[in-house]
């Protein structure tokens, strides 16, 4: 029983983690463009709808999932480089 119950709290957190931080960057979307007018109804959407894809292309790899959001990472990289230095 103890180790279904480590085996459990270990699977709960690592999705807990990973929808917290998909949250937060989307989040940080309306907070950033608050000309935007994006709705919480709208963050929470797009953010159930960024981990579905994420847990349904898991089943290819780790690879093939880094290697989908690689470009989308580096363009986040260059937006926020170019903030700081604007």
């Amino acid at each position: 029983m103890a180790l279904f119950c480590l085996i459990f709290c270990a699977l709960l957190t690592s999705l807990q983690t990973s929808c917290a931080a998909v949250l937060s960057a989307v989040s940080g979307i309306q907070t950033g463009a608050p000309e935007a007018n994006i709705s919480q109804d709208t963050v929470v959407g797009v953010s159930c709808a960024i981990i579905v894809l994420l847990f349904l292309g898991q089943r290819f790899g780790s690879g093939r999932v880094g290697s989908t959001f690689a470009p989308i990472v580096i363009i986040w990289f260059y937006l926020n480089a170019g903030e700081l230095w604007a």
